[in-house]
């Protein structure tokens, strides 16, 4: 019952902006630094996401609405804002004593270092900066690869994350927490554009990598998360790209990043995002 109204709850939130609005080369919900124009964009865009991403960690009870402001000022340097909110799905106590706030931010720099139409691939690099649930700085560098032949298109991103400045209190008495040294994420996803309106595709994102050789891994061990994603061109100015995948525990820890937090099990993730993109 816990995970039908999660479920549920997802459901209206991604319904949500439909209601209400991504670069036209922002295929994917989970690859980064790949939004880049000739002329430059504005890009607003929500985001809702129902399970964990990255190390945004929500706890057993909670789903995330994010939005994001991205600015494309050339074809080889964008900047992405990123700011979102914890809500509790279920028990609505034990959510909110698994976090220390409600929020969190972030904010990226990416630059593109080669281009398919000169390099044959198109390579950006990106720094960053995360704040976390748990009030933890954690700094960031972002690679991505990808490549288009006509409709189709293929990415690869590698992540990097290094908690710092890790907040020791936690609520509710509960032991100091612990975050790993680094947090490597792995994603990969391809999409071929079915017409000019529907792009259909997969995305694999292969998270706390470091769980394969830490048997202490803070997050719980090593997870998959795989699963299709459409994008639809709703009008011009206007898409959405819709993503439901299962979260596959590779490996096994006693989770120390989050207070409250079980060993993980299989479970569902549900991410949606609309944007309008404005071209300048």
């Amino acid at each position: 019952m816990r995970y039908f109204r999660g479920l549920l709850w997802a459901g209206l939130c991604l319904c949500f902006p439909l209601l209400a609005g991504a670069a036209d080369d922002a295929y994917y919900l989970f690859q980064t630094g790949n939004w880049f124009a000739v002329r430059g964009d504005l890009n607003f865009e929500t985001e809702t996401d129902y399970g964990t991403r990255d190390t945004r960690l929500l706890g057993n009870n909670a789903m995330e609405q994010a939005l994001a402001f991205r600015v494309a000022g050339t074809s080889w340097l964008s900047v992405d804002l990123w700011g979102a909110a914890a809500i509790p799905t279920s028990n609505k106590n034990a959510a909110e004593s698994s976090i220390k706030q409600n929020y969190s931010f972030a904010g990226d720099v990416y630059a593109r270092l080669l281009n398919q139409d000169g390099q044959a691939v198109n390579l950006s690099l990106g720094l960053g900066y995360l704040q976390d649930y748990n009030q933890t700085s954690i700094p960031r560098v972002h690679v991505t690869l990808d490549r288009s032949w006509g409709g189709f298109n293929a990415a690869f991103t590698a992540l990097a994350q290094i908690p710092v400045s890790v907040s020791r209190a936690t609520p509710n008495g509960q032991p100091a927490l612990r975050y790993d040294d680094v947090d490597w994420i792995m994603t990969v996803a391809a999409s071929y554009a079915l017409t000019d309106w529907v792009r259909l595709g997969g995305e694999a994102e292969l998270d706390d990598m470091e769980g394969f050789w830490e048997t202490d891994e803070a997050d719980g061990g090593a997870k998959l998360d795989i699963g299709p994603t459409v994008r639809f061109v709703i009008t011009k100015g206007f898409s959405t790209r819709l993503n439901v995948g299962a979260v596959l525990p590779l490996t096994v820890s006693q989770p120390t990043s989050l207070a409250n937090v079980s060993v993980p099990q299989n479970r569902v993730q549900a991410t949606g995002g609309l944007a309008f993109t404005y071209v300048f």
